[in-house]
C-alpha cells in the first residue's frame, strides 16, 4: 500500500471516530434536555402584601405577565426544573415596619438558562398582584418580555436589556423605564408625577397616557428609537431627545413646556391650536420647517434639530 494512501486511511479512521464520539455527546446532551424538560415543576409562592414598601423581582430571559390578583394578596407563578433555584428574600425596616420582598433567579452554574412557557399565555413568570395595591415594583430582566396590566402602584421602575415591555391600564404616581433595544409601551396609563423613559435603538410609543393628576413630566430619550405620542395629555411639560429617532405627537395635549432635541431624527407635533406655550423656536441646519397657524401661551417651545424636518399641525 502506498504511503499517502495509508495516511488518508488514518486521517478517515480519526475523522470517523471524532463524528462518532461528536455524535454521541450531543445525543447524550439531547437526552439530558429531555429529561430536563420533563422535570420541570409548576410552582407557586404566595405572599401578604400587607405594610409591602416594594416588590423587586430580578429575572433573566423569562416572559413575565403582572396582573391583578383575586384577592388581598401576591401569587408568583413560575416553572422550576432541575438546576434551577428561584429565591425569595423578606426584609423588614425595624422602625416603620414597611417590608421590602425580592424575588430572584440565581444564576445557573452553566450560564445557560431553559424556558419552557407553561403559564397563561405563554409567560414563564406570572405575579398576581393586588389590584388596589399602591406599593412600588421594580422589574429587573434581561432579555424576557414584560406585560403589566390593570395595576394601581406607587412607583415603577424597570429596568430591561433585549425585551419589549409593555404597560396597558396602569395607575402609578411614577414610572420609569429603561431597555436598550426593545420598545417600550404606555397603553391607556395614568401617572401623576412624570414618566421617564430611556433607550438605545427601542421605539417609544404612548398611547391614551395622562398625567393630570399633578404635573408630571415625561422625558423620553433615545438613540435610534423612534419616539410616538397618540392621544395623551400631559399637564407638566415634554422633553424629547434623540439622534436619528423620529418624534411624533398626534392628537396630543401638552401643558407644560416642550423641549425636542434630535439630529437627523423628524419632528411631527399635531397639537391644539390654542397651544399653552408661546411661538416655537425652531433650529435646523438643512432641514425643513412647517407650520400651521396656532394661539400662543406662555410657556417656552423649543425645537432643535440639525437635518430633520420639523412639521407643527393644527388638530382639526
Amino acid at each position: 500500500m502506498k504511503r499517502f494512501t495509508k495516511v488518508f486511511l488514518i486521517l478517515g479512521i480519526c475523522f470517523l471516530l471524532a463524528g462518532t464520539v461528536i455524535a454521541g455527546a450531543a445525543w447524550g446532551i439531547g437526552l439530558q434536555d429531555v429529561s430536563r424538560d420533563a422535570s420541570r415543576e409548576r410552582k407557586e409562592v404566595t405572599l401578604d402584601a400587607e405594610n409591602l414598601s416594594t416588590l423587586c423581582v430580578s429575572l433573566t430571559s423569562e416572559n413575565v405577565y403582572v396582573y391583578p390578583s383575586s384577592d388581598r394578596q401576591i401569587h408568583i407563578h413560575y416553572v422550576e426544573g432541575i438546576g434551577d433555584e428561584y429565591v425569595l428574600d423578606e426584609e423588614a425596616n425595624g422602625q416603620t415596619g414597611q417590608k421590602t420582598i425580592s424575588f430572584y433567579r440565581k444564576e445557573s452554574p452553566s450560564g445557560i438558562y431553559f424556558n419552557l412557557s407553561f403559564l397563561e399565555e405563554n409567560y414563564d413568570v406570572t405575579i398576581e398582584i393586588p389590584k388596589g395595591m399602591t406599593s412600588s415594583l421594580e422589574l429587573n430582566l434581561t432579555s424576557g418580555e414584560l406585560k403589566m396590566e390593570q395595576l394601581n402602584l406607587a412607583d415603577v421602575d424597570i429596568n430591561c436589556t433585549s425585551g419589549e415591555v409593555t404597560m396597558k391600564n396602569l395607575t402609578a404616581e411614577q414610572v420609569e423605564a429603561g431597555s436598550v433595544s426593545g420598545s417600550i409601551t404606555l397603553e391607556t396609563c395614568e401617572v401623576s408625577k412624570g414618566i421617564l423613559v430611556s433607550t438605545t435603538s427601542g421605539d417609544v410609543d404612548l398611547k391614551g397616557v395622562s398625567t393630570r393628576l399633578e404635573p408630571g413630566t415625561v422625558d423620553v430619550s433615545t438613540i435610534s428609537g423612534e419616539t410616538e405620542l397618540e392621544n395623551c395629555d400631559i399637564f407638566g411639560s415634554f422633553l424629547a431627545e434623540s439622534t436619528s429617532g423620529d418624534v411624533e405627537a398626534e392628537r396630543t395635549t401638552i401643558c407644560g413646556s416642550i423641549d425636542i432635541t434630535t439630529v437627523s431624527g423628524e419632528v411631527d407635533l399635531n397639537l391644539p391650536r390654542q397651544l399653552y406655550q408661546n411661538a416655537p423656536r425652531i433650529n435646523t441646519v438643512s432641514g425643513t420647517v412647517y407650520t400651521d397657524d396656532f394661539r400662543y401661551g406662555t410657556n417656552s417651545f423649543t425645537v432643535s434639530t440639525t437635518s430633520g424636518d420639523v412639521s407643527l399641525t393644527a388638530i382639526q
